[in-house]
């Protein structure tokens, strides 16, 4: 079974969403070497690592999750996130919503349909070069941002056919800090 397969059945078997990062971390391999050998053939190795790890979950406590909100969404659409997960990754499930990116601006780094993982429990400091998430009227938007020097923000996108735009800081809802893209194949 190749590793994106077994990714797949985990989100079915237990109802939550599996990142690579947190495959990356439970096989001690970094993101990028889970990132290119996804579409392969899962070792026996990685294969009974991956199942003793989610077993044994199961056994002791299931798996503890955190139902996340969707934003851009209807109200009852949402995430089940794993709390471990969160913890490993300095997310307090109680300040973590999600955001479905809706177009290509962000691409190459998130792309339509991804889905965006936002840590709301410092939504008043903005760092030059993160990704945040936005409330403009009854719109969600996910932007890099450039502080600049009157305060105002440079929202950039990272695919290049898209202009960047100058607003104040005041024009619109920084709902938090994007940590974590979770790759969609649909959504």
């Amino acid at each position: 079974m190749k590793l994106s397969e077994y990714v797949k059945k985990l989100e079915d078997d237990y109802a939550i969403c599996v990142t690579y990062k947190y495959i990356a971390t439970i096989l001690g391999y970094t993101k990028q070497y889970i990132s290119q050998i996804k579409n392969e053939e899962l070792s026996e190795r990685n294969f009974t690592k991956l199942q003793e790890h989610f077993t044994k979950i199961k056994q002791d406590k299931g798996i503890d999750t955190a139902n996340i909100r969707i934003l851009n969404r209807k109200e009852h659409d949402k995430i089940n996130i794993s709390k471990e997960y969160l913890k490993s990754i300095n997310m307090d499930f109680k300040y973590t919503f999600a955001c479905l990116q809706t177009n290509e601006m962000m691409q190459p780094t998130i792309f339509e349909k991804d889905i965006v993982l936002i840590d709301t429990s410092n939504n008043r400091t903005i760092t030059d070069g993160k990704i945040y998430c936005f409330k403009n009227d009854n719109d969600y938007i996910i932007k890099r941002v450039q502080v600049l020097k009157d305060n105002s923000l440079l929202l950039l996108n990272d695919n290049n056919k898209y202009q960047s735009q100058v607003v104040s800081f005041f024009d619109m809802e920084c709902i938090g800090l994007v940590k974590i893209v979770i790759k969609t194949l649909s959504f």
